[in-house]
């Protein structure tokens, strides 16, 4: 776990805390995407392969500021036990949905977990996140795969992105989120009506998974040689659990997050369909078990966590400078009139392409497949 920093006393003042850190997460995403990767939009045209590295390169740096924020400010603990990731694998990582904050301090588990963290994660998602602004904008850019949740129509779009990066021989980690929704009493109470119509036994602490999405990634992978191996990693709240942006900003910040992970080898997966998604329901029966136990020690079990070989002062750097790039972007919009037009620009652009498309990421694989087929050879 990362140590080392003074840690602030906010705990009368919750929701300061709480506004502290919306406002400066956000805002970071704000400075960052017209800064940093509108310049870097237009390389799309002109080299994709230095396109894609940079875009990602400026993601895997902005990670560590949300984790720099909960831990150096408010005393968040990242507690992760299990394996090791190995940042070179080509591989599709599971995780329980327990709050929609989940994928934040994930990223602080990546810090410990998978270092020196040189490729870009990927995330699914579902569609409407791409229409956020700058956020959604800056997760197309970086090529994350977008789900509308009706299964044929997403079959495409995903099998588009992963057979994209088979072609490139893209080397990422994809997050996928099989319960397709966060832990809630709503979610809950529908996934409980499945186990009866199904006659499976009810889950207290996980929603039952959507098997046949993870299936058909799984079988797309395996055919684009895109999978080294499957990470399954549970996520649990000992204390506060933060089920939305509302209770982050209301000042609900854990004290501490707990992340197990193991890790299956792709040569001991059977890969035929039905095969696959009883694997899927096996990782999730372990990880009630593993919650339940869970929910009574208040850790997952392992004699050991797994210590973070990053320095505290790399957390400081990351903060010092994500603050700074926020401060001129705050000041480059508003005093500047260049900056201004550019911002007004750039927002109606990807507002259109976000309202009139699937996203700027099925653009860059449409330019990349019209470039492959002119430069084929013509059969005779």
């Amino acid at each position: 776990r990362l140590q080392g920093g003074p840690q602030f006393q906010w705990s009368n003042m919750k929701w300061v805390r709480g506004l502290v850190y919306g406002f400066l997460w956000y805002s970071s995403i704000i400075a960052g995407f017209f800064l940093l990767y509108c310049p870097c939009f237009y390389l799309i045209f002109i080299n994709r392969r230095l396109y894609r590295k940079l875009t990602e390169v400026i993601f895997v740096c902005w990670e560590s500021y949300p984790v720099a924020l909960y831990q150096i400010l408010f005393g968040t603990k990242i507690i992760v036990k299990g394996k090791r990731m190995n940042p070179r694998d080509k591989a599709l990582v599971l995780m329980n949905h327990r709050t929609r904050l989940d994928w934040n301090f994930y990223w602080g588990a990546l810090l410990q977990a998978c270092w020196p963290h040189t490729y870009c994660d990927k995330y699914v998602l579902k569609s409407a996140i791409r229409n956020i602004p700058c956020l959604g904008w800056i997760m197309q850019l970086t090529c994350n795969l977008f789900v509308h949740r009706k299964w044929q129509e997403d079959k495409y779009l995903l099998d588009n992105v992963l057979q994209y990066f088979a072609d490139i021989d893209h080397c990422c980690q994809i997050m996928i989120f099989p319960e397709g929704t966060d832990y809630t009493e709503k979610t809950k109470l529908r996934s409980d009506q499945y186990a009866e119509t199904k006659g499976y036994p009810k889950f207290r602490h996980v929603l039952y998974p959507k098997v046949t999405g993870f299936a058909s990634m799984m079988q797309t992978l395996k055919r684009g040689k895109q999978i080294d191996c499957l990470y399954d990693v549970t996520v649990g709240y000992p204390d506060a659990t933060p089920q939305s942006e509302v209770d982050v900003i209301m000042g609900d910040i854990p004290r501490e997050v707990h992340f197990h992970i193991d890790r299956i080898c792709a040569s001991d997966i059977e890969w035929e369909e039905n095969k696959l998604k009883e694997l899927c329901l096996r990782r999730w029966q372990l990880k009630e078990t593993l919650l339940e136990e869970f929910n009574v020690s208040k850790c997952f079990p392992g004699p050991t966590e797994i210590e973070s070989p990053v320095d505290v002062k790399f957390l400081y750097m990351s903060l010092l400078f994500w603050i700074l790039l926020t401060l001129a972007g705050m000041f480059t919009i508003l005093f500047t009139s260049l900056g201004f037009w550019w911002t007004l620009f750039h927002v109606v652009l990807f507002t259109a392409i976000s309202t009139t498309t699937d996203g700027v990421q099925h653009l860059e694989i449409y330019l990349h497949k019209r470039r492959k087929g002119k430069s084929l050879p013509k059969e005779e």
